[in-house]
């Protein structure tokens, strides 16, 4: 052990609460000690101490000692200086402590008294000599003081025992600050950047608890201590290849200060030190941003001469700082801008103006971009627009055309309107390099396709002959192929296809009204009547007639027909088409020079007079255009002649029951008839009405009637007033609904 030694000054304590020297002391040989004391007698010539003064015959020298057993004693600021044997570090300790006298060994304190001449003296010596020993037995006692401050204090107390003492220590260690700031600038270097960097830096140290008197020791030597911090720092980053100027500015406070507080801690431990809190700041001037964005307008002239503007959209991100600070430039924007300008100036003076709106191709223009700034440290994103060509050419196209156009059909003088509406892409835009120069706009490249569309729709609708556009416009021909709509829609996807490189093509055709339609649409379906009258013998028929279509190649007559009509009402033209064909019939019946009274009433004369009616409808429709459908029945108004006759009849009730009966089978076939008709050829909507049902039933009850009651009753039982009414109704509905489709030549 040896490795050390213990420097004791001169003890010093201050006054104690009760001075140890009333411990022992000395007095004189008349003194009575008190109940707590005791006497004890020491002979000077052989320093024995008696209890009880000894009878001696010889003369000896005695020297009288009071001992108080209960007296408690304490001293405090007890100050000692320790010191490493190598000088590397010291401590100054305070020992505080109470002491007691014990029931033995009291001979030896007052030897001890009377070597040291003062009681505190002597025990402050003892202590001294205990810590020394005590230290002796164990290594680098000073740096381990703080782990080895228990077992010294048992110590002490141990060795006092054993001298009769009882003694209560409290050792204290004069502490210095614990934690220290320390501020300065180190110059360092990089592995990519030529030039030092000054680096200024703030760290707060702090004692290891474990090595508290080394740590103590080290922040008592500011300048030292401040020293080894500006090696520690500059070692650790000139000695990291991986610390670069990029890493070194943008990690400064994060990975580069972590990394230093590392190394500080690895080196300052030896010392007793942790690094709690490192700020770093670095004097880099003109450092750009790790991010950047840009955008610039370069003029440009192509190959044919025109005048160009390229927008360049750029995101610049740093990668290398030292990259950026070795290429000397001061502006990276103002420097970007001068590249932009050469190389896309150099691109763009080899394309024509048709090329670039086509197809322009950046690739080139980024590619060299890219290249220049990462010699500068520098990666780019980079978006290329020409504004001016920006939307020439449209990706969708939605547009209406036909609105306000009469489209010629195959007949000259028959127009007709459709309304195109067309939506889509433009898959290839190489098909409209014909449209493509300086004065190109979108709207212009619509307008064309616009044109396109009614061209196309003008050459096919003057090849259609009118009565097709208008029966089979949406609906195939006798039910086989393509639709007129579909044929025509064909069509026009074809030639956008074709000039303009479309695709995904949405066509709906809808036709519209011309004058033409208009007029037909009011004629069409309406029901009118024609009188037919032999004069000869005062009769009149009604029949009724409807226009179901424009004849077969006759839309022009037709035209010619509505146009004639156009300051009038065209409902005048059913008028016109009812005297004509009164007037052709009455000419046929007034060549029959048989007819009268009984046979006109024939089933056969009906059937002759719709043959005549029905004869018209080809002279009608070479007169009008039109082709018109009679209804097969007819209806006869009763003459004066007849009313009387009926009135006179009346008196007559067997020959009002015959009539009954006749009228009974008359009009039940005849509704019979007219029902089935009206089912089978008409699809009236009378199909499963109340109205049929309650028909049947009147028949049924006319049958039973006639077969259960009285001639004399029947007239009351079958209620001929309603019997007739219901007839009357049933035929108006029939002249009403029947069906507009029947075959005209179909007769009934």
């Amino acid at each position: 052990m040896g490795l050390q030694r213990i420097l004791a000054e001169e003890l010093k304590s201050s006054t104690s609460i009760n001075n140890i020297n009333n411990l022992i002391r000395e007095v004189d040989s008349t003194y009575k000690p008190n109940s707590s004391e005791k006497k004890y007698y020491l002979d000077k010539g052989s320093m024995e101490v008696y209890e009880n003064k000894p009878i001696s015959f010889s003369k000896k020298e005695w020297a009288y000692y009071i001992i108080d057993f209960n007296e408690i004693a304490e001293i405090k600021g007890l100050k000692k200086e320790l010191t490493e044997l190598d000088n590397s570090c010291s401590l100054s300790i305070t020992i505080n402590y109470s002491a007691q006298i014990q029931q033995n060994h009291q001979k030896d304190l007052i030897k001890l008294l009377v070597t040291e001449l003062r009681f505190e003296n002597a025990l402050n010596n003892r202590i001294v000599r205990w810590i020394s020993t005590f230290a002796s037995n164990e290594p680098q006692f000073v740096k381990r003081f703080y782990s080895l401050q228990t077992k010294l204090k048992n110590y002490l107390e141990d060795e006092a025992r054993k001298l009769g003492l009882s003694l209560d220590l409290a050792i204290e260690v004069r502490e210095e600050k614990v934690s220290k700031t320390l501020r300065g600038q180190v110059d360092v270097k990089v592995n990519d950047f030529h030039n030092r960097i000054p680096l200024s830096y703030e760290l707060e140290v702090n004692v290891l608890e474990n090595k508290k008197v080394e740590g103590m020791q080290t922040l008592m030597n500011t300048t030292k201590l401040d020293e080894k911090v500006k090696e520690i720092i500059k070692k650790s980053i000139n000695s990291k290849s991986t610390i670069d100027l990029h890493y070194f500015h943008f990690n400064l406070h994060t990975g580069l200060r972590e990394f230093l507080i590392r190394e500080l801690d690895i080196d300052l431990d030896r010392d007793g030190l942790k690094p709690e809190f490192l700020t770093l700041e670095s004097q880099l001037r003109n450092v750009p941003p790790e991010r950047s964005q840009l955008i610039h307008n370069v003029s440009c002239i192509t190959k044919n001469s025109y005048g160009i503007d390229i927008e360049h959209h750029l995101i610049l991100t740093l990668k290398n700082l030292g990259d950026f600070y070795n290429s000397g430039i001061k502006d990276i924007n103002e420097w970007v801008k001068d590249e932009l300008n050469r190389i896309t100036q150099d691109c763009i003076f080899e394309k024509d103006f048709t090329e670039l709106a086509l197809n322009f191709n950046s690739d080139y223009i980024k590619l060299e971009m890219a290249k220049s700034l990462t010699k500068k440290g520098y990666e780019i994103r980079q978006l290329i627009t020409i504004p001016k060509l920006e939307g020439i050419i449209p990706d969708h196209f939605d547009f209406e055309v036909g609105n306000d156009i009469e489209f010629p059909t195959h007949k000259e003088d028959v127009r007709i309107k459709l309304n195109i509406i067309a939506s889509g892409k433009i898959e290839d835009p190489k098909k409209i390099a014909r449209l493509i120069n300086p004065r190109t706009t979108r709207d212009g490249i619509i307008s064309k396709m616009k044109e396109t569309v009614v061209n196309t729709v003008r050459q096919f609708i003057h090849q259609v002959d009118p009565k097709r556009f208008y029966l089979n416009f949406n609906f195939p021909e006798n039910g086989k192929g393509d639709s007129l709509a579909d044929e025509l829609r064909k069509k026009i996807l074809s030639k956008l296809n074709e000039e303009f490189g479309t695709k995904e093509v949405d066509i709906i055709l809808k036709q519209l009204e011309t004058d033409l339609v208009r007029s037909f649409k009011t004629l069409f379906g309406v029901n009118h009547t024609i009188n037919i009258e032999i004069y000869q013998l005062q009769a009149k028929f009604d029949a009724q007639f409807m226009v179901v279509s424009v004849h077969e190649d006759s839309y022009d007559l037709f035209k010619a027909k509505c146009d004639a009509y156009r300051s009038k009402d065209i409902l005048i033209l059913l008028e016109d088409i009812s005297r004509f064909v009164k007037h052709n019939v009455e000419l046929h019946l007034d060549k029959i020079h048989e007819l009268n009274e009984e046979n006109i009433n024939t089933d056969e004369f009906f059937r002759h007079l719709v043959g005549l009616l029905n004869a018209t409808r080809n002279i009608v429709a070479e007169a009008f255009g039109l082709d018109i459908k009679i209804a097969p029945w007819l209806r006869r108004h009763p003459s004066i002649t007849d009313e009387i006759q009926q009135k006179k009849n009346l008196f007559d009730k067997e020959r009002v029951i015959n009539d009954m009966i006749k009228i009974k089978e008359f009009e039940e076939e005849k509704l019979s008839n007219m029902i089935n008709f009206q089912k089978k050829e008409l699809d009236m909507k009378y199909n499963d009405s109340e109205m049929e049902k309650y028909i049947n039933k009147r028949i049924d009850e006319i049958n039973e009637t006639l077969t259960k009651t009285s001639r004399k009753n029947i007239r009351e039982k079958l209620k001929l007033p309603e019997i007739t009414e219901i007839l009357s109704s049933v035929t108006k509905s029939i002249e009403i609904d029947f069906d507009h489709n029947e075959d005209p030549n179909t007769n009934k």
